[in-house]
């Protein structure tokens, strides 16, 4: 298993690396001079040359990549044009909301979207199968922003049940309970592809022939299904739940201006209206790496959960 990890780290660097790069030259092509927004129309060419020569804007692409490169490989994400405070220190406040989100959105998408692809593929062709693909698909083609609308309305609004805004007073079930309406926008899309991705490899396990030599000793439907096929249609499984994750970071942008959460989403949408490159950079490259981190989680589980995968 260690060697296993130390392989991955090894084969990430060149992924973060490449997050580096892109996220470097992408910012540059957003329209906009920042030194301008952040001072103001009414400033002198020369107060915004001096600002932009204090920044190393004027410096030629090239030095300004390799100073980049070599301050986020220590770590370093800059300092903020418009608060001058770390973008770190401005990511650490804000990372907590986001994380907390991405997580309850990939425990709504397994909560629902595992049992609802198992019961698809245990009654392949059927009415309940039928139901279940149309729901699945529902889910995907729903944008988040309306279904957003929509729990706010019926579940906040109408009923009260749960908070409209905000995400919650720092207490537990206070946080919980602002967590629900956005982990249930997220999660659904997420529901979709894992119901999907659960169907399609149950089918494929159900058609093994420990399948039907478990059926032939007389077990229980429900054993065979949930104990045999289950487990061995894992791996698939598991691997879509990770990449869903990254996927929901990415999506947390939009849930969290519905349900305004204090999180990373709102700090990136911020700071592109502002043109504060070094936040934006800051917020994609970490969501690059949180990325990279979960796919490596998902590579030691595998091994874990069929001896059969060589590390």
């Amino acid at each position: 298993m260690a060697r296993l990890a130390l392989k991955r780290l090894l084969a990430a660097i060149p992924t973060l690396f490449g997050a580096i790069v892109v996220v470097f030259f992408v910012v540059q092509l957003i329209p906009g001079d920042p030194v301008r927004v952040m001072l103001g129309e009414n400033a002198s060419a020369a107060e915004v040359e001096e600002v932009r020569t204090a920044l190393g804007l004027n410096d030629p692409l090239p030095v300004q990549f390799l100073r980049f490169a070599g301050r986020y490989a220590t770590g370093d994400l800059g300092v903020s044009i418009f608060s001058r405070q770390p973008v770190a220190g401005e990511i650490a406040q804000r990372l907590a909301p986001t994380v907390q989100l991405a997580l309850g959105g990939v425990l709504v998408a397994i909560v629902l979207g595992v049992p609802m692809g198992v019961l698809a593929a245990a009654r392949r062709g059927t009415l309940v199968d039928h139901l279940c693909l149309g729901a699945s698909t529902l889910g995907v083609t729903v944008p988040n922003f309306l279904i957003g609308i929509l729990l706010s309305f019926a579940f906040a609004s109408k009923l009260g049940w749960f908070p409209t805004l905000g995400a919650g007073t720092g207490g537990f079930w206070s946080t919980l309970n602002a967590l629900v309406l956005p982990s249930l926008t997220l999660g659904l899309a997420g529901m979709a592809l894992v119901a999907r991705m659960t169907r399609s490899a149950m089918i494929e396990a159900l058609g093994e022939d420990y399948v039907r030599t478990a059926n032939a000793k007389g077990l229980s439907q429900r054993r065979v299904v949930y104990w045999h096929a289950l487990r061995n249609a894992a791996i698939p499984i598991v691997t879509i739940v990770g990449l869903n994750f990254g996927h929901l970071l990415g999506g947390t942008v939009v849930v969290e201006l519905i349900f305004a959460r204090p999180g990373l989403g709102k700090l990136l949408l911020d700071a592109l209206l502002a043109r504060d490159y070094p936040v934006v950079q800051g917020v994609c490259f970490l969501i690059a790496v949180l990325f990279i981190l979960v796919n490596l989680i998902v590579d030691l589980l595998q091994p874990l959960l069929d001896p059969r995968v060589q590390p």
